[in-house]
């Protein structure tokens, strides 16, 4: 087999990028029921909607109102796919001169950097994330680390070898579409009830009638269509009420 052009070197790291990137953003979300993680494009929802047209944001919340969460959600989610993408693909050029065998793990890293020290104090948690606790950037580590593997996967000499014999081939071809259909599904059974509950059995849709003089305690703060609800510490709030002293 001839050596690979740049281009064709870009698009195998991007598909193996996307493919690591879809079972980041699968383990991402099993992480928030076993560690409590916040998920990227949840914690992102408040800086994207500043930075959002007031038009597209009118759209959203006016028209697709309960679904908007949805979409914002998923848009976010598709985008990290494709970042990560982006990110496979200049390995898989950059590794035609570096060939390291580890290479892979090194864009992982950076991958790592971007989101623990730029997405993360972007988004409110603070540098590494820290402000949800001590473990977060460990558990991004791990998850970048995941990737870094799937990715270094999509390496040539793992992809075709001229003494490659048929069955192997086969097993090499089927394990990125095993690798994926697996990541949908983890997907699909973590956020497809989620969001069909966001959208078609919002909080409020136990309200019938006029509303009382009083809301009801099973009630209270659940008629809502804010994309990124506020998220309040107890062991941490506190009130402080202040004014000009009255001299008599």
């Amino acid at each position: 087999m001839g050596a690979e052009s740049p281009k064709q070197a870009a698009l195998r790291g991007f598909a193996w990028g996307a493919l690591g990137g879809l079972v980041l953003v699968a383990l991402m979300y099993l992480a928030t029921l076993l560690f409590a993680l916040r998920p990227l494009p949840q914690a992102l929802g408040g800086p994207v909607l500043d930075l959002m047209p007031g038009f597209v944001f009118g759209f959203l919340i006016d028209t697709l109102q309960h679904a908007g969460k949805v979409v914002e959600e998923a848009g976010l989610i598709v985008g990290m796919v494709i970042a990560l993408g982006v990110l496979g693909a200049v390995w898989a050029v950059a590794a035609r001169r570096w060939t390291w065998p580890q290479s892979a793990l090194v864009f992982g890293a950076f991958g790592w950097v971007v989101v623990c020290m730029v997405l993360l104090p972007i988004s409110g948690v603070g540098f590494l994330g820290l402000i949800d606790g001590p473990a977060t950037p460990i558990i991004w580590a791990a998850l970048f680390a995941v990737y870094g593997v799937v990715l270094q996967m999509g390496a040539p000499t793992l992809v075709v070898e001229s003494g490659a014999d048929v069955q192997r081939r086969r097993i090499l071809g089927a394990l990125p579409v095993t690798i994926g259909v697996i990541s949908l599904g983890v997907l699909a059974l973590r956020l497809l009830p989620d969001w069909y509950k966001a959208v078609f059995n919002p909080p409020e849709s136990g309200l019938k009638g006029v509303s009382p003089a009083v809301t009801p305690t099973q009630f209270f703060y659940v008629v809502s269509k804010n994309f990124v609800d506020p998220s309040v510490d107890a062991s941490t709030w506190s009130l402080s009420v202040r004014g000009f002293a009255v001299k008599k």
